[in-house]
C-alpha cells in the first residue's frame, strides 16, 4: 500500500493532481480567518430547493438556454421585454444561473442574475451554480468567483450524492482550480 502524501501547505503551489476540495478546505483552515465552523458541510436541500413554480415551469425556455450557452445576452433582453422572467427553471429544478454556470457564460450569467435569476438555488439532484460552475470544462473561475463572494457556503454544500461542487472538478482541470484557490487565498 502506498504512503499518503502529506497534506498540501496552502504557502507553497499544490503538486499536480492536488484534490481542489481538500486544498480549499486547507487553505481556507490555514488563512487568518479560518477555523474549523467555516468547513462543516451541509445537504443544499435543507437550504436552497424550492419546487418549480408554474410560472418558473411556463417561463422555462431552450432557446433561452441555446442563447445562455453562446454567453448571447441578445435573446436574453428579448425575452425580458417581452415580459418573461429570468427566474425560470425545468421541472427538474434546473435553472437558467444552473445552465449559465454550466455553460461558463459570465456575461449571461450577469444578465439573468440582474433580471430574476438566483443563485440561492438547486435542483432536483441537490447541485447548486456552483456545482455546475466546478464541473464546466474548460472552468469559468469569473463564475466561481462571483458565486463564492456572493454565496461562500456553496462551497461545502453537499448534493443528493454527498459530492460538494470541488468534488465535481473534473480531473483533468483540477490543477487550474487550485491554482484558481492559491490566487486568492488570504
Amino acid at each position: 500500500m502506498a504512503a499518503s502524501p502529506k497534506p498540501t501547505s496552502p504557502s507553497r503551489a499544490p503538486p499536480a493532481g492536488t484534490d481542489p476540495e481538500k486544498y480549499f478546505n486547507e487553505t481556507l483552515r490555514a488563512s487568518p480567518h479560518g477555523s474549523a465552523e467555516l468547513t462543516v458541510s451541509f445537504q443544499s436541500f435543507q437550504f436552497y430547493w424550492k419546487l418549480p413554480t408554474p410560472q418558473q415551469l411556463r417561463q422555462y425556455d431552450m432557446s433561452l438556454v441555446d442563447a445562455i450557452q453562446r454567453d448571447d445576452v441578445g435573446p436574453l433582453a428579448a425575452a425580458v421585454a417581452a415580459g418573461k422572467s429570468l427566474d425560470a427553471c425545468n421541472r427538474y429544478g434546473e435553472s437558467l444561473v444552473h445552465a449559465a454556470c454550466r455553460a461558463g457564460s459570465p456575461n449571461a450569467l450577469a444578465y439573468v442574475l440582474q433580471h430574476g435569476g438566483r443563485l440561492r438555488a438547486c435542483d432536483s439532484n441537490g447541485r447548486l451554480p456552483l456545482h455546475q460552475c466546478c464541473m464546466a470544462s474548460p472552468p469559468s473561475f469569473a463564475i466561481a468567483l462571483r458565486i463564492l463572494t456572493a454565496e461562500p457556503r456553496q462551497a461545502h454544500a453537499r448534493d443528493a450524492l454527498g459530492s460538494t461542487p470541488f468534488q465535481a472538478v473534473p480531473s483533468s482541470e483540477r490543477d487550474a482550480w487550485c491554482r484558481f484557490v492559491r490566487a486568492r487565498r488570504a
